[in-house]
């Protein structure tokens, strides 16, 4: 077997609320430049934020309308489970 792609999704909390800030989106695994530059995303106000919480994508080709649901209903499944 063969894995030829893989995703992560990371969900950013505070830690103080413990509470989901935003979520990280990539094709591979997060290296802490990509966390910086997510970060720098989120607070320049480019994350996409019309869900229930805002969503960095770090490649462009990851934000599609199937992704985005996914991860609505994921944030809507994580907000009742608190």
């Amino acid at each position: 077997m063969n894995i030829r792609k893989q995703l992560v999704i990371a969900w950013v909390q505070d830690e103080t609320t413990k509470q989901d800030q935003f979520v990280i989106v990539h094709s591979r695994e997060l290296t802490d430049s990509d966390l910086d530059n997510a970060l720098e995303h989120f607070e320049a106000g480019h994350a996409v934020d019309n869900l229930w919480t805002p969503v960095v994508f770090l490649e462009p080709a990851l934000d599609t309308s199937q992704m985005r649901s996914w991860l609505q209903d994921e944030a809507l499944r994580r907000l009742s489970s608190t």
